[in-house]
């Protein structure tokens, strides 16, 4: 999951790279790269506890 979270980022730096709308880039990338980064370390978080 935390690998993942580089996919979002990278269609962030590509949106903002292509001089997209920066509200899309943060909005919906950066949102959901940081989403995606926090539900993996959670889960990381919980399988140390086990």
């Amino acid at each position: 999951m935390c690998a993942f979270s580089t996919i979002a980022a990278g269609d962030m730096v590509t949106v903002l790279a292509h001089h997209g709308s920066k509200a899309t880039a943060f909005g919906v990338h950066g949102a959901t790269a940081a989403a995606v980064l926090a539900s993996g370390l959670l889960l990381l978080r919980a399988a140390r506890r086990r």
